[in-house]
């Protein structure tokens, strides 16, 4: 049984989980998640990126982030392809911020909340991830830069 907002629903399967996340939460468990990726280091030209704000001041992003399970239609994948975002470093190789590592429940519950949100906003799920990619840097660049990342 899942406990939702004070009722019991039945599960079936290997995890219905029921998206109750605001986009505020949603963007702050993306935002911890991609800045455990740091610190990093291209493996070309060794450049280190200190911080996420490091990595989106110092590369040049690459197109939309892609959830290649939601591509697949595959939202609750036991074994995740994964979903990545690509940049290139000034020397030119491309590097990637991915969704590896990410607890597999976590994984599921956002794309739960993904699926049911892009149609509810009647998007693509690319498009909502998008919209979500740049509010996280939207956030991170707006830090105070002398503060700690």
């Amino acid at each position: 049984m899942l406990e939702i907002e004070n009722e019991t629903q039945p599960t079936s399967g290997l995890c219905e989980t029921v998206p109750t996340m605001t986009e505020a939460e949603v963007i702050s468990q993306i935002r911890a998640h991609l800045e455990k990726q740091f610190p990093k280091a291209c493996p070309s030209c060794g450049h280190h990126f200190a911080s996420l704000r490091d990595y989106l001041l110092n590369t040049s992003h690459l197109g939309p982030a892609m959830s290649y399970d939601a591509d697949l239609g595959n939202w609750q994948p036991a074994k995740p392809v994964g979903t990545a975002t690509y940049a290139n470093c000034r020397c030119g190789n491309t590097l990637a911020l991915t969704s590896a590592g990410m607890p597999l429940e976590q994984l599921w519950s956002l794309m739960a909340w993904g699926r049911e949100e892009a149609a509810r906003r009647r998007q693509s799920p690319q498009e909502l991830l998008g919209s979500l990619c740049r509010k996280v840097g939207q956030q991170v660049l707006a830090r105070d830069p002398g503060k700690p990342a």
